[in-house]
């Protein structure tokens, strides 16, 4: 959604040269701007300040039609959209039996190894594995906490590892907000 906080703003996103593919994680989430006279300012300049906040309803939710996250898929080559699907779910919604709505508020990022497995985790406390040819979901972890940040991929006496930062908040409002008890959780892909 158009705005100072919505697409692709936070986490970056990942190429695959050799595939020719780009793939990103982008929100939805309004903002609402408004521009007001500054009144501390001198009588002879005129200066403006911006109030800025989120259009969220009282549950926590941004206040438009899911999906609120989504990853992406660029063919490069093509200068196309080659996939896109939602990102995760909100928890209170997926256990009402609403799924595919995106995560809220996700500051993650993927990557891409080189065997064409798109990692990513999010804030449902979930890590996920993605065919970078389909979108097609091949495999998810539910871990402890929620998922901040872009995994750290690594080799080890030829053993590729991916580790993740379990440590953000899930709760949408501060009264469904728990005590953070972050951690590093790596996995290892098979030989």
């Amino acid at each position: 959604m158009p705005g100072n906080n919505g697409g692709a703003n936070w986490g970056g996103a990942a190429v695959d040269g050799r595939r020719g593919k780009l793939v990103v994680v982008s929100k939805d989430l309004p903002s609402l701007l408004q521009l007001e006279t500054d009144k501390t300012a001198p009588a002879q300049e005129v200066r403006y300040l911006s109030g800025f906040g989120f259009m969220i309803a009282s549950d926590g939710l941004a206040a438009i039609t899911p999906p609120w996250t989504s990853l992406t898929a660029y063919d490069l080559n093509q200068g196309t959209i080659q996939w896109s699907i939602p990102l995760g779910d909100v928890p209170e919604l997926a256990a009402k039996g609403f799924s595919r709505t995106g995560t809220q508020y996700p500051k993650v990022g993927p990557v891409i190894t080189a065997g064409g497995l798109v990692f990513t985790g999010t804030r449902d406390r979930k890590v996920r594995a993605f065919d970078i040819e389909s979108g097609k979901l091949l495999w998810e972890f539910p871990v402890g906490m929620a998922l901040e940040g872009i995994p750290a991929v690594y080799e080890v006496a030829g053993r590729q590892y991916i580790v993740f930062c379990a440590s953000a908040q899930a709760g949408l409002t501060p009264d469904k907000q728990l005590p953070i008890h972050g951690s590093y959780i790596a996995f290892a892909l098979p030989h």
